[in-house]
């Protein structure tokens, strides 16, 4: 126990209390200051560990999206280079499936670029959302002064 009483502790249901043992801000400054002692390689590892444990997904099943996106990001209007080594891909999953975050194999979709992964969450996966915003992109080119 850190001995803090002023923060709030992360659930853990593994002890008896509920509670991690460390507070929040002692939790993070521990995991940056290991970061830090890695090397790059071997946080790439951890990365690509705790997204596959996330998205409850094999070495093999994350090979099959793999070779399926040819190593591209899964929005055809994209198709961007992903990189593993670099972390530049994120697992991209369907938020109505489990909207606790807990994730399950049913809601992968696919593989996504940072990008695309953020804008589709920033859209609220919202099918709508990204069509208007597409007219509004047309409707903007059309009366654009700046041809």
């Amino acid at each position: 126990n850190c001995g803090r009483s002023d923060v709030k502790f992360s659930p853990n249901k593994r002890v008896k209390s509920g509670l991690a043992s460390w507070c929040r801000p002692c939790t993070s400054a521990a995991q940056k200051n290991a970061k830090l002692k890695r090397s790059p390689a071997e946080n790439s590892r951890i990365f690509f560990a705790d997204h596959l444990r996330k998205h409850k997904l094999s070495v093999q099943e994350f090979a099959m999206m793999w070779l399926r996106s040819d190593g591209k990001c899964d929005n055809p209007g994209c198709r961007r280079s992903l990189d593993l080594d670099n972390r530049i891909w994120a697992v991209d999953h369907d938020r109505s499936c489990c909207p606790d975050d807990d994730h399950c194999k049913r809601c992968t979709r696919g593989l996504l670029c940072p990008n695309c992964n953020t804008a589709l969450g920033l859209l609220g996966e919202s099918e709508e959302c990204a069509r208007g915003l597409m007219r509004y992109l047309l409707m903007c080119r059309s009366t654009s002064t700046h041809k």
